[in-house]
């Protein structure tokens, strides 16, 4: 393959991941901040609005700590990951993020207490989205893209 074909189409997959994106979040906002709100919401890239059920948002209240509600941002991010196989996904954000998802699948025994400890990079597959979608649909976006 030529140099020049191989910029010209990593240049527009490049283009065509960042156009899939733009229903992702602007910014984020913590837990404790979207549980004040009377219309939960972030603005997406594109200027739209991702609107959180506030039912959602009480339910995650019931399985984050209070003391790490205002560290957790939403909406949370799962990135299909194209350059693994397919149906695998991470999770984007921080420590919390990532261990909230663990949390809810059951993937972890440890308490929020430990969310610092685990730092390791994990995967969740197709199920697993679908699992987190079923509890917290409003809470989740899908992004598409290869890290």
């Amino acid at each position: 393959m030529s140099d020049y074909y191989e910029r010209f189409l990593n240049t527009f997959l490049t283009n065509e991941v960042k156009r899939l994106n733009q229903h992702l979040p602007k910014a984020t906002k913590s837990l404790s901040e979207l549980l004040t709100e009377n219309e939960p919401s972030v603005e997406t890239k594109d200027g739209c609005q991702i609107i959180m059920r506030k039912s959602e948002l009480v339910e995650m209240a019931k399985v984050v700590p209070r003391n790490y509600q205002g560290k957790l941002r939403l909406p949370i991010v799962v990135l299909r990951r194209m350059d693994l196989e397919k149906g695998t996904f991470s999770v984007m954000g921080n420590n919390v993020e990532k261990f909230t998802v663990k949390h809810i699948l059951g993937l972890t025994k440890s308490s929020f207490d430990n969310v610092d400890k685990e730092k390791e990079e994990f995967f969740i597959y197709r199920p697993q989205v679908q699992e987190l979608l079923r509890g917290f649909n409003s809470l989740i976006v899908i992004a598409f893209g290869a890290t």
